[in-house]
């Protein structure tokens, strides 16, 4: 029951930021980015991150045979919070010509994972 209740939140939190009053002035709400937004898109963002976030919960704790990748998939899309929480999702810096972001870095890392619990499963 716990997961249907979670689940049903993921709608609740796809219509609280309706419940806030209409704003015209956007502000800067990042430390790392100049970034300007009305605090509901702001709202917006980051009930939609937690949306993904409790989804990856769901899964990381159905999952039985690759919990380890699920639980680093979680722990990724809470990083991703943070990092929308201090830069907007921006790019970090460049290599090059390639952007390194928190996009990048995620993929990355679980594009890692998954490469490596595909290796183990090929013993």
């Amino acid at each position: 029951m716990n997961k249907i209740l979670l689940l049903f939140l993921t709608f609740i939190f796809g219509l609280l930021f309706l419940l806030l009053p209409p704003a015209i002035e956007s502000r800067d709400w990042f430390l790392f980015s100049d970034v300007k937004l009305t605090y509901q898109t702001h709202i917006y963002f980051i009930c939609e991150k937690l949306v993904v976030i409790m989804l990856a919960w769901i899964i990381a704790a159905e999952e039985t045979k690759y919990k380890g990748s699920c639980k680093v998939f979680f722990w990724l899309i809470v990083a991703d919070l943070l990092d929308y929480l201090l830069t907007y999702s921006s790019v970090w810096f460049l290599v090059g010509v390639f952007p390194v972001s928190m996009n990048v870095t995620k993929a990355f890392i679980f594009g890692f994972i998954v490469v490596r619990e595909w290796i183990k499963q090929q013993r």
